[in-house]
């Protein structure tokens, strides 16, 4: 990482102080909300395509779509750590991303129930509650993290992250800038190793549940998300531009998804893993470096006022319905399963898919005007109590795939 960074005073790192910029909490950093969308898109395309794939490419490629998942969890950690409002009480902390998250959780939960019901289906009541509480993907049974609006188990997942976020700030703010890459390289090596070994000791196993759901495990996408907000405030800025972060991650994406295609059909020398399919954790494990890089790009690129498409109107407000795009797509995809059916000709499901999406868009777009941010806007805490800032535009969090 050392050859692609750059002091902006010329001072070590490890010297380097919290700018008043950011301390300030002032400077916003409108290309992560662009980058929402396109994150988000990737998701609903993975689910439109498993029902209505125009041809066997497109399904491939966006095979590995949950990784979206890393993404967020990294730009959550990110987001939250960058806008820290150090003298603002905990409970108003809870009390605001109890408002950014659970309003919309609880319309989608319901509007799950419906789809169920209508399909003819049958969830266990207790299953259900898991799910309402957000507690889901603490539970190792796939009836029930991926239950209702399957996508929510991540907002599980981020529940439990922002009860930690209060007592773990402090500690990666205060701490030296060596000391935390130390740190988060660390980390990272601990969790290549865990997961791996996990693999080979759980071939066949409950992996998703043990690894790619279970909370606890994904908390450290989230503290590397803080870590690298704190290396930004202090200082740190990428010589690697935004366009070229985003053909990285596009071409290491397609990388992916072809090692995804050789595994499933036992292609090459992949065949002796014995894999059906490249697991979503190590997929993440790959992506990482070069989701951290795009996020490091794109703030850089904000905090230093350079123009990009991620910051235009259109862009922006894309970014802002991303969250009720995530929550809503899989609903409209269900609803669409049980009168459109599979198996047309690849014209037709082409024009089927391409629809669902745009829909899905403007679905979106409704429900972030009429209920997700009319909610929160009522039950956030008082401004004059809550001094949060926020730092992308609109605090979001993430959205993930299952």
């Amino acid at each position: 990482m050392n050859d692609h960074i750059r002091e902006t005073n010329g001072t070590p790192l490890a010297d380097l102080k919290v700018t008043a910029e950011s301390a300030a909490g002032v400077s916003r950093l409108d290309s992560l909300t662009g980058l929402r969308f396109y994150a988000a898109l990737v998701v609903v395309i993975l689910h439109v395509t498993r029902e209505y794939a125009p041809v066997p490419l497109i399904r491939e490629l966006f095979a590995p779509g949950g990784v979206g998942v890393s993404f967020f969890f990294i730009l959550s950690g990110f987001v939250l750590m960058w806008s820290m409002r150090p003298n603002l009480p905990k409970r108003d902390f809870y009390r605001n991303r109890f408002a950014r998250v659970y309003p919309l959780h609880l319309v989608t939960w319901a509007m799950a129930g419906v789809v169920i019901l209508v399909g003819g289906l049958f969830v266990d009541p207790w299953v259900a509650l898991a799910s309402l509480a957000l507690v889901q993907s603490w539970i190792p049974l796939e009836a029930v993290y991926f239950s209702m609006n399957g996508p929510s188990w991540s907002l599980s997942a981020e529940a439990f992250f922002y009860a930690v976020f209060p007592w773990v700030a402090r500690p990666i703010r205060r701490a030296s800038t060596l000391g935390l890459a130390r740190g988060m390289f660390g980390l990272y090596a601990v969790i290549v190793v865990v997961t791996i070994a996990g693999h080979i000791l759980l071939r066949g196993g409950p992996t998703v549940a043990f690894f790619y759901v279970n909370p606890l495990y994904r908390l450290w996408e989230f503290l590397i998300g803080m870590s690298i907000a704190v290396f930004v405030q202090r200082g740190w800025r990428t010589r690697i531009g935004l366009p070229i972060s985003l053909s990285l991650v596009s071409m290491v994406f397609v990388a992916v998804a072809g090692l995804n295609f050789l595994i499933e059909n036992g292609i090459g020398p992949v065949s002796v893993l014995g894999m059906r399919s490249l697991p979503n954790d190590i997929t993440s494990l790959i992506m990482v470096p070069f989701f951290v890089l795009l996020i490091g790009s794109a703030a850089s690129s904000d905090l230093r006022g350079k123009r990009s498409h991620l910051r235009s109107p259109l862009l922006m407000s894309l970014g802002k319905w991303s969250f009720a795009l995530y929550l809503t797509h899989l609903l409209l995809v269900s609803l669409l399963s049980m009168v459109v059916p599979r198996g047309m000709p690849w014209q037709l499901s082409t024009i089927v898919a391409v629809l669902t999406v745009l829909s899905a868009i403007g679905i979106s777009a409704l429900f972030y005007r009429h209920v997700e941010h009319p909610l929160e806007a009522r039950l956030r805490a008082p401004r004059k109590r809550a001094q949060e800032v926020a730092a992308v535009g609109e605090e979001e969090p993430h959205y993930a795939g299952n």
